[in-house]
């Protein structure tokens, strides 16, 4: 039995997907073509100014709505850091058919983290090819579980590559970013599948179109291995 698994429930509004069919206009890519990656990279730099911020987060994630289960790219967040130690989110969502970020970046709360201290995400170094074999990867662990035959991969939940931001506090021992340790540098990769059992078929409920569906978390572990994230 794989304990890995979360059951969710996807309930879509049939009104909703006739219309969504009917209409698939505008930009489109799957969460991890090299088309899409490339899209995530042209949306953070058109939104971030790297050379005046240091980003530390990227999260891209699917559709949450009509067109769940699609591997469609739908939603990219990045997290970052100023020169003057402040933190900020924005969110760049695909709406009808293109690609909108916030008008303006969130300022994140709590304890400072040190701008001079963090080891940014290299954006041009995101690799598609590299993502994909981790996906891959993490498809073949799972068919290999116990009862891994019986579930039918249908997505990619969402991806993030982290490192991580040096609270500001630490600035009094560590005076150069050289002298920060190495996990700290260190890029950290995580996402997130999505099954569909064999055997059990979308159910009309009122107006809706109910499937169930299981998301499965993964990670890469310090030895490049990707794992189950427990």
């Amino acid at each position: 039995m794989i304990a890995k698994l979360t059951k969710t429930v996807s309930a879509v509004l049939m009104s909703a997907m006739m219309l969504t069919s009917c209409s698939l206009v505008g930009e489109k890519y799957d969460m991890d073509s090299a088309e899409g990656i490339a899209k995530v990279k042209e949306l953070i730099k058109s939104c971030v100014d790297t050379e005046k911020n240091k980003i530390y987060d990227i999260e891209w994630t699917e559709d949450v709505r009509e067109r769940k289960l699609e591997n469609i790219l739908s939603c990219v967040s990045v997290g970052y850091i100023d020169s003057n130690n402040d933190r900020y989110w924005i969110n760049i969502n695909l709406i009808n058919g293109k690609f909108v970020p916030d008008k303006e970046p969130r300022k994140s709360g709590g304890l400072p983290y040190s701008y001079q201290l963090t080891t940014p995400l290299e954006v041009d170094a995101i690799d598609a090819a590299e993502i994909q074999k981790m996906t891959a990867e993490a498809r073949e662990l799972f068919n290999n579980e116990e009862d891994g035959n019986e579930y039918e991969y249908r997505s990619i939940e969402k991806f993030n590559i982290s490192t991580e931001a040096v609270p500001l506090r630490h600035a009094e021992k560590w005076k150069s970013i050289e002298e920060v340790p190495e996990e700290y540098k260190r890029p950290q990769y995580s996402f997130e599948l999505n099954y569909t059992k064999k055997g059990e078929s979308s159910e009309y409920t009122g107006r809706h179109i109910v499937t169930n569906y299981y998301g499965v978390k993964f990670e890469v572990n310090d030895e490049g291995k990707v794992v189950f994230d427990d």
